[in-house]
């Protein structure tokens, strides 16, 4: 996106993801690590693919802290279980890459969301505030996973994710020089 923001007519200076449990997962990955060794060879590794915000949805924060069935398909994509590996999983947790100078995250979870329980949000969103400061945290009564796919969270979802890029775009230019 940003090697190509002319292009597409955006901002280079603000780029953002979105993602709904393993998509958050990811989306949040991208945003919160600087490892060159997650990016891959290929595309534009002159460009930073630093991102400024971040709305997840669902996020899967702390892997070691999911139920059984949670934690087997983790250990399916990791091609090993937290016991056998638990540096892998530590670096694959989210939590373990809070840092100050991180971007701006919205945290959406549903609070009937029984595959990533929404204690993961509200736990993250503490930690995260306290290293950066710049989360907002959405509880949406009797959601359950992924309710953003559904009505009658669809559009207040993508509403409020819009309205929280719209946000960190408009600060990010209010402090250009």
């Amino acid at each position: 996106m940003r090697a190509n923001a002319k292009r597409f007519r955006i901002s280079p200076d603000t780029i953002g993801t979105l993602g709904g449990s393993s998509g958050a997962h990811m989306a949040l990955l991208v945003a919160l690590t600087d490892d060159r060794d997650l990016e891959g060879a290929g595309g534009n590794n002159d460009v930073s693919s630093q991102v400024q915000a971040v709305a997840a949805m669902a996020a899967p924060t702390d892997l070691r802290r999911l139920d059984a069935s949670g934690r087997s398909v983790v250990a399916r994509f990791l091609h090993v279980s937290p016991e056998q590996n638990p540096k892998l999983w530590a670096r694959a947790s989210l939590v373990n890459h809070v840092r100050v100078g991180g971007p701006s995250i919205l945290l959406i979870d549903g609070t009937s969301d029984a595959a990533v329980l929404p204690e993961q949000s509200s736990q993250f969103a503490e930690l995260y505030r306290k290293a950066v400061g710049h989360v907002e945290l959405v509880l949406l009564p009797k959601a359950p996973q992924p309710f953003w796919n559904y009505t009658p969270w669809f559009e207040d979802t993508m509403n409020r994710a819009s309205r929280f890029f719209h946000r960190v775009a408009n600060q990010a230019k209010q402090t250009e020089p």
